[in-house]
């Protein structure tokens, strides 16, 4: 991955493959009932923030070196 790739996918602008990975997700999730809507939705949020974890830990760990 270049430079390039990576500061775009920073700001929010993902390859083409990406964004049509997310638009069918988007789509699954459109056609869920309620309440599998709302567990799903729970797990992402579980999902995300230990991913802000790992990414906090990952950048003291370089910062630390």
């Amino acid at each position: 991955m270049t430079h390039k790739e990576f500061f775009n996918i920073l700001i929010g602008n993902p390859p083409p493959e990406v964004e049509l990975e997310i638009e069918i997700k988007c789509r699954e999730v459109k056609d869920l009932p309620d309440l599998i809507i709302k567990d799903y939705c729970c797990d992402l949020v579980k999902h995300v923030k230990m991913q802000d974890l790992l990414l906090s830990a990952a950048l003291v760990r370089i910062s630390e070196t």
